[in-house]
């Protein structure tokens, strides 16, 4: 604008000056060669020359600065120009470099992501290739352990091991979640399966305690070495019983016993039978106090060996013999299954005395209903569980001859028997 404005002056001056010039007749040097002291003045027409140039000198001497001064102005501007015009063209070729850069980074980026994308699915599909070894391995070890549990459970743990089969199937079927989420939870199911070992060594103990118990409650642990040896029962003191292991095999124990030429009177009184009497070595009856405690503590069977004078062996078995206590009378509160020799007709013999009353002569528990006399009272059959009296009773009158009697100690149609022998054994042997 500055510059513009001193253009506009100068031609304006020398507007003025060509038209006072071309009025006089007179011409203007040119302004770089204007100096004061090279003026020439006509005489002639110094007066008018002289009022110009005295008028026109210092706007001349003004103009020519100013000249010099726009000179200096213009001179570095068209530099600077050139330089603007440098800097353009550098700035439209840097433009030009950065576009370049521009799709060049686009293009990098592009690729960039295209790579990324695939590393983080090689990434995915490793790490889910590690995740199913890593989960088959587990699922591996967990059906390992299942098998274990499997082998070990008791009937009883059986719902716990159900819903831990359940579990895990849950586990192995689900694909959606993640590795921690499984090991969560496969912790959780270690847990469970420590907890289930924990049981399992409970059962075990616990099951060791019941076979101590059975062993030392019964004759088992004698099977080897049959005879007399002392047990124990909860509750109660210990007490001597004749072990067998020869009759029908080990681990029995003799309640009741009856043979040729021994002495043993069994028409006793009820605190006799309760007690128990006779010899090991002959006739004996083990107590009735004694066979309710013995067959409460576990599942007994029973065994029942007889021979007849003719030398025949026959036997009778049940495999749940059961004495109820004394305030139940003794009574024969159960026989189980029966199986035995061929002729024993079960349900004509010692079946029809099942859930009677033990009866003595001095305590008559029998259920018959004759109009005149006792069947006890009348007759020396000795304790039994008598029904009406008697179908069979073993502990009647021992005879030393083959004799068919009523009050004889029979099992069959009243015929006595020679040898006879009840043993009991745990059920569980």
């Amino acid at each position: 604008m500055l510059l513009k404005s001193v253009w506009n002056l100068f031609l304006f001056i020398l507007l003025l000056l060509v038209s006072w010039n071309s009025s006089s007749g007179y011409s203007i040097p040119d302004i770089e060669d204007i100096e004061t002291n090279d003026l020439i003045v006509d005489t002639k027409d110094a007066p008018h020359y002289l009022i110009a140039y005295n008028t026109v000198k210092p706007l001349l001497s003004k103009l020519k600065e100013k000249v010099r001064e726009l000179y200096q102005i213009i001179e570095p501007n068209d530099s600077e120009m050139n330089y603007v015009q440098e800097l353009k063209s550098h700035n439209s070729e840097l433009q030009n470099t950065n576009e370049f850069l521009k799709k060049t980074v686009q293009q990098l980026t592009n690729n960039m992501e295209l790579t990324v994308k695939d590393v983080i699915d090689q990434l995915k599909a490793l790490k889910t290739e590690k995740l199913q070894k890593e989960l088959a391995k587990k699922a591996t070890c967990i059906e390992e352990l299942d098998i274990q549990i499997d082998e070990l459970k008791p009937e009883r743990d059986s719902d716990v091991l159900n819903a831990f089969e359940d579990k895990l199937a849950e586990i192995t079927s689900s694909n959606a979640k993640s590795l921690a989420e499984k090991d969560e939870e496969i912790d959780g199911l270690k847990s469970q399966v420590k907890n289930i070992y924990e049981m399992e060594t409970q059962i075990k103990e616990f099951k060791n305690e019941l076979k101590l118990i059975e062993l030392t409650a019964s004759c088992i642990p004698f099977g080897e070495d049959p005879g007399l040896h002392e047990i124990k029962l909860p509750g109660i003191d210990s007490f001597e019983v004749l072990c067998d292991s020869e009759t029908v095999g080990p681990g029995w124990t003799v309640i009741q016993q009856r043979i040729i030429n021994s002495e043993g009177d069994f028409d006793r009184d009820w605190d006799t039978y309760r007690a128990g009497f006779g010899s090991f070595d002959g006739q004996f009856f083990l107590g009735l106090e004694k066979i309710h405690q013995l067959t409460s503590s576990q599942r007994y069977e029973l065994y029942i060996h007889m021979v007849s004078f003719g030398g025949v062996i026959f036997y009778a078995r049940y495999d749940d013999f059961k004495v109820g206590g004394e305030e139940e009378d003794y009574e024969l509160s159960s026989l189980g299954e029966f199986s035995g020799s061929e002729g024993i007709v079960d349900t004509k013999m010692l079946r029809l005395h099942e859930n009677q009353k033990f009866t003595t002569f001095d305590r008559d528990n029998d259920n018959d209903d004759w109009a005149v006399g006792k069947c006890p009272l009348d007759q020396p059959l000795g304790g039994w569980w008598l029904h009406a009296c008697a179908k069979s009773n073993l502990n009647g009158n021992h005879w030393f001859v083959e004799i068919e009697e009523e009050e004889s100690d029979y099992f069959t149609s009243n015929m006595a028997l020679k040898k006879i022998k009840m043993l009991i054994r745990p059920k569980s042997y």
